[in-house]
């Protein structure tokens, strides 16, 4: 038995292709893909965090100081006093990779990027955390932009462990060996 996949008509001929169910069968995607990261997708009924508890993932917080020069659509800091932002102290660096930036107000209102990196500022006295988004912002941000954090997860084990306390439903094998491992002989 035969299906027919793409057909094609010019102005004296049709075309077509066929395709075996076997072969449509042997196209589908079988078994699990065995990788070091997790393989669900944040906040999914088989990773179980549940993003929906604004109180756990979800931070308001105000752009603190005008971007440097050629930086304004992509890093910025934020003021971690403004919002409800000030709890990220206790969270850590990786709480909000890969995870959104939604600005509500500003020239970017109503747009979203993609956290890449949220670190404390050298300057530890002004208590400013800087976001570096990966991508960046259709429009510049300014100092006083206010925007919504969304949590992240860069799918490592060790940020399931520590900032999730999820590691029962971890769906990645930390323990395979990287490429180094298998391809090195041992000594001797």
């Amino acid at each position: 038995l035969y299906s027919i996949t793409n057909t094609a008509f010019n102005a004296t001929e049709w075309t077509f292709k066929l395709k075996s169910f076997a072969a449509v069968e042997l196209d589908k995607p079988h078994g699990k893909k065995y990788n070091r990261t997790c393989y669900h997708q944040f906040g999914d009924s088989g990773c179980g965090v549940n993003i929906n508890e604004n109180n756990v993932t979800k931070f308001l917080c105000t752009v603190a100081a005008a971007p440097a020069a050629g930086e304004e659509r992509y890093k910025f800091a934020v003021d971690p006093a403004s919002g409800t932002y000030a709890a990220v102290d206790t969270v850590g660096n990786t709480y909000f990779r890969y995870g959104r930036g939604f600005f509500t107000s500003g020239a970017n209102k109503g747009k979203y990027g993609i956290v890449g990196t949220s670190t404390k500022a050298a300057d530890a006295t002004s208590g400013h955390c800087e976001l570096t988004m990966l991508t960046k912002t259709k429009e510049n941000v300014a100092s006083g932009d206010t925007l919504e954090l969304t949590a992240g997860c860069d799918k490592d084990h060790e940020t399931c462990r520590r900032v999730w306390d999820n590691v029962e439903n971890f769906g990645g094998f930390p323990w395979i060996p990287g490429t180094r491992g298998v391809v090195s002989l041992p000594n001797g």
